[in-house]
């Protein structure tokens, strides 16, 4: 069942698919930017959002041209900060802070339910230090609430409606610094989770507040763990809970937190332990079955994957397994994003397998018990993506991304795609080829030897032209050349190749003139022998040398 896709579950289902169009691929992408890579995009819905150059903006696939989010910027010294995205039925709500000198400023604005689009916008606090925002909604009501991190926090909350914004400070008792909030909504009460620091101890907290009375009923410690930048909350069988990183004692942990009565019990996902987690998202079935899907890497040992973990008893035990389908953990999968229709789940997530990042996606039809036997890429061959998020809507998946224009990576845009559940399982099959083939090592030895004999050559273009895409796109001829110095290299040897995917290893043996050598002398003949280790990235079709800084360290590529 792990491979399972109803365009092939049998000759009857795939032909009432095929003549309904079902299993037909039909893409619908809109664009927008360029974009602040720095904030990731936001997604509700069939609507997405992202900060530009002058300011926030949303697109869907049916409108033309995106929508500006309120008025335009008037100064690159202005910055928008964490924003917020709530699509309610017809109602969508973006909130967000502007960076000013003078001190920030908390603004919102919304866009169809009897709303002109984004036009008129409203200004919900002015001269604040606050630097975080989060929407979140309780019973018929949507709050913002904002928070200024670091010492002297301040926590404050925003009930958004049309008639009235009504704002208030919210009490953190001894609280001498503040590090990052979570919320969650259940029964009406409004949960805000924190972790900081109180009388010089580390320790993640909660605060209710039970918005029929406007008050805070209850302000508690849920765990002493020292500051964790990830944190998530989510409610498990009418129960809040916590999923959150620890590092402690040289390693990491990602635990999760149950309130059971006037306690919280606190244990480890199975899963993820001693995993550095980058990022998680979760969901939970009306039963109490918990999915976690999150990144992580062994320090030292593998870079970052993505896993998804089950559990059906309030974290006692896990289900855990590896989404990505790479076959070597030299290249990175990180960031997954989830969404959750009935049974059915989608995961998406940035991918480096094939150097250029792009976005790839996971689906099971069974609440994540089985998975296709391998993953689907998303975005096009090519292109480098970043950052994905994921939602649904009406039997539709959209998918948001940033994608960059060049390999130059300076400017990128917002992507928008949207595709049914029905063509999201037809991508799926037949399975996807294994991401290399049997055999490069060939290809990698005509190359390395054609960059070589360039090094030994002093032919300056051919050695630039070997070089990675990356390193190109950003460093052009002229300037490489002018700052080239004349080789060294006298002659080479290739000790040893490993090819691992889209990437390779090459030990090189090179002969290196000794410093001060003179043609003229009788030693003019003697030279070094060096050991050279290169790294070579197959892109395009080829196989190129990977440019490292000789000084620094430094490559045009992170994958």
């Amino acid at each position: 069942m792990s491979d399972w896709n109803p365009c092939r579950a049998g000759r009857s289902i795939a032909m009432a698919l095929a003549l309904s169009g079902s299993c037909a691929l039909a893409e619908s992408m809109s664009r927008g930017g360029p974009v602040d890579i720095g904030v990731d995009p936001l997604l509700a819905g069939d609507r997405a959002a992202y900060v530009g150059g002058d300011g926030l903006y949303s697109i869907t696939r049916d409108v033309a041209a995106p929508q500006p989010i309120g008025p335009r910027l008037e100064s690159t010294r202005i910055r928008v900060l964490s924003p917020g995205l709530h699509v309610d039925g017809g109602r969508s709500t973006a909130v967000w802070i502007e960076k000013l000198p003078e001190g920030n400023r908390l603004l919102s604005s919304a866009c169809g339910d009897g709303k002109a689009c984004w036009e008129t916008v409203e200004s919900i606090a002015e001269r604040i230090r606050s630097t975080l925002v989060r929407l979140e909604p309780v019973g018929d009501g949507l709050y913002a609430i904002d928070a200024t991190p670091g010492r002297q926090p301040v926590l404050s909350l925003t009930r958004l409606s049309d008639s009235d914004v009504s704002r208030q400070s919210l009490p953190i008792p001894n609280l001498e610094e503040l590090g990052e909030i979570s919320t969650l909504s259940l029964d009406r009460t409004l949960h805000i989770f924190f972790n900081g620091r109180r009388m010089g101890r580390e320790l993640i907290g909660t605060l209710a507040y039970d918005t029929l009375s406007g008050q805070v009923t209850s302000v508690e410690t849920v765990v002493e763990t020292p500051f964790t930048p990830l944190m998530e909350a989510l409610v498990i069988a009418k129960r809040p809970a916590l999923l959150f990183k620890v590092y402690e004692q040289g390693r990491f942990s990602l635990n999760l937190a149950v309130r059971e009565g006037d306690d919280w019990h606190v244990s480890p996902v199975a899963g993820a332990d001693g995993l550095d987690v980058a990022r998680l998202d979760r969901h939970v079935w009306p039963d109490g079955r918990l999915l976690v899907v999150f990144s992580g890497e062994r320090r030292e040992r593998t870079k970052q994957r993505v896993y998804a973990a089950l559990s059906d008893d309030l974290g006692a035990h896990w289900r855990t397994r590896q989404l990505d389908s790479a076959e070597f953990a030299n290249t990175r999968a990180w960031l997954p994003r989830l969404t959750v229709d009935g049974e059915r789940v989608a995961v998406v997530w940035e991918d480096s397998r094939d150097i250029r990042a792009r976005i790839r996606m996971q689906l099971s039809g069974d609440r994540g018990e089985h998975w296709l036997a391998r993953d689907i890429p998303l975005s096009t061959q090519g292109a480098y993506a970043i950052r994905p998020r994921i939602d649904h809507v009406d039997g539709e998946l959209s998918v948001a991304w940033h994608q960059y224009r060049s390999d130059k990576r300076d400017r990128a845009d917002l992507i928008l795609r949207t595709l049914s559940w029905d063509e999201a399982w037809a991508m799926a099959g037949p399975a996807e080829a294994t991401s290399a083939p049997a055999d490069r090592t060939q290809e990698l030895e005509t190359a390395v030897h054609a960059a070589w004999k360039a090094i030994t050559d002093g032919d300056r273009a051919a050695v630039y032209r070997a070089y990675d895409p990356f390193y190109r796109a950003k460093v052009d001829f002229e300037r490489y050349g002018s700052k080239a110095a004349p080789s060294a290299f006298q002659g080479y040897e290739i000790r040893d190749m490993l090819v691992q995917g889209n990437e390779a290893q090459v030990s090189i043996l090179a002969d290196i003139s000794p410093p001060g050598a003179d043609e003229r002398s009788d030693d003019s003949g003697a030279s070094v022998r060096y050991l050279v280790r290169d790294t070579w990235l197959y892109v395009d079709g080829r196989w190129y040398r990977k440019f490292v800084d000789d000084f620094s360290g430094a490559s045009a590529i992170a994958y």
